[in-house]
């Protein structure tokens, strides 16, 4: 005995709609396929002459009983086995379609250059797990298996993308996952994996997080001012100009004593026009440095005396001086970021922390903005200050 089928045309089989009983079976077993434990099953239905039931429901009840699939009593019906239920449907059983689908994923990772399969391990468990226990994993479900296979390679290109990788969005999706576009499909995926894998808090907006991945449509200028001969405005407290980080390396540029890298553009504006010194470089790093300012501070580092960041004064603004350490590899000052400023000045704050190594010179004002006497304060709040008035007042401090 089977349920009502369609044709290929869409016409329905019998003229009359499917029996109850069938209709019944499913819900049973969709229940069953979405619960996360196991647990009974039981509907209330007729299950008698008496109680209303029809002919063929009653037929259909007891072959079913018979399959050992269900128990029939009184009102009711009971989920017995729900792979023989589906046998009786003549339909695959839900765990097997969701085995396939787990198998089918884990081939295609395995199949992967092994660093890029190690980087995407925690995600597909997550996935496994989640189609498991019959529920989705960053909204995508077992049957959707090309989809989650998308999400899978593209993170793992994300993830094991070289720092220095200046490739915009579209070219690196194309060139590491054969469509230009599919990144862009998968990037909410993307920037909620990120904040996962690297503890990012939810006050930092998403294209930050997507320039911190370097996802982004194209490589942007980057906001530069100070002593660059070529650009025939040295020492201007006027004008900045965008540097694209290709010409970086080509300019004639000699050592010079400080660059600054500054967080917010409202900053860097007044910093450029009101603070900056005659031998300063200062480089506005637009949150996050994407990988053009990144390659730019690479560059500019080495030739400057010394290297100092200026940010808010709260979690996200210490990871930013953080990646700017890291990026600058040398020594990093920060300008205008300490306690005392937050504490005169800002709103009581207790953060969550970001993963910042223990040598960094973010690593004290991290521990503090995770305390219970944390405060926060934007960086525009202050005035802009020189910088050798600001390392003496933070001495002093």
């Amino acid at each position: 005995m089977r349920p009502p089928t369609k044709l290929h045309d869409d016409q329905v089989v019998a003229d009359e709609p499917p029996p109850d009983a069938w209709c019944l079976f499913r819900l049973l077993l969709d229940r069953h396929a979405k619960l996360r434990r196991p647990q009974v099953l039981v509907e209330p239905f007729a299950t008698s002459a008496e109680g209303g039931a029809g002919e063929e429901d009653l037929a259909v009840l007891a072959a079913a009983a018979e399959a050992r699939a269900i128990l029939v009593d009184e009102g009711r019906v009971t989920l017995r086995d729900a792979r023989a239920l589906s046998e009786f449907l003549g339909s695959p059983f839900h765990a097997d379609r969701v085995e396939a689908s787990v198998r089918a994923l884990q081939d295609r990772v395995a199949a992967l250059p092994e660093a890029r399969a190690r980087a995407c391990l925690l995600e597909l468990s997550s996935l496994v797990n989640a189609w498991r226990s019959g529920a989705t994993h960053r909204r995508l479900e077992f049957s959707r298996l090309q989809e989650s296979w998308e999400f899978l390679l593209a993170w793992s290109a994300t993830v094991t993308r070289a720092p220095d990788d200046t490739r915009d969005l579209r070219s690196f999706s194309r060139q590491e996952c054969g469509d230009s576009k599919l990144m862009e499909r998968h990037l909410g995926r993307l920037v909620s994996a990120a904040r996962r894998a690297r503890r990012l808090p939810e006050e930092i907006e998403d294209r930050e997080v997507c320039r911190i991945l370097g996802l982004e449509k194209f490589p942007h200028t980057v906001s530069v001012s100070g002593l660059v001969p070529a650009f025939a405005f040295a020492g201007s407290r006027q004008r900045h100009l965008g540097l694209h980080p290709d010409l970086v390396g080509e300019l004639p540029l000699r050592p010079f004593a400080t660059l600054l890298t500054i967080e917010n553009y409202a900053s860097f504006n007044r910093h450029v026009r009101e603070a900056m010194g005659e031998d300063e470089v200062v480089v506005w790093t637009a949150g996050w440095p994407s990988p053009s300012v990144a390659a730019v501070i690479r560059h500019l580092a080495p030739l400057a005396g010394r290297c100092l960041h200026w940010g808010d004064i709260d979690v996200a603004g210490a990871g930013i001086a953080d990646a700017v350490w890291r990026i600058a590899g040398r020594d990093l000052g920060l300008h205008l970021m300490t306690p005392e400023i937050a504490l005169a000045r800002g709103t009581p704050h207790r953060g969550r922390a970001l993963s910042v190594d223990p040598a960094s010179p973010a690593r004290p004002l991290m521990d503090w903005l995770t305390s219970r006497d944390a405060c926060i304060m934007e960086q525009e709040e202050l005035d802009p200050v020189p910088v050798l008035d600001g390392i003496a007042e933070e001495s002093a401090a």
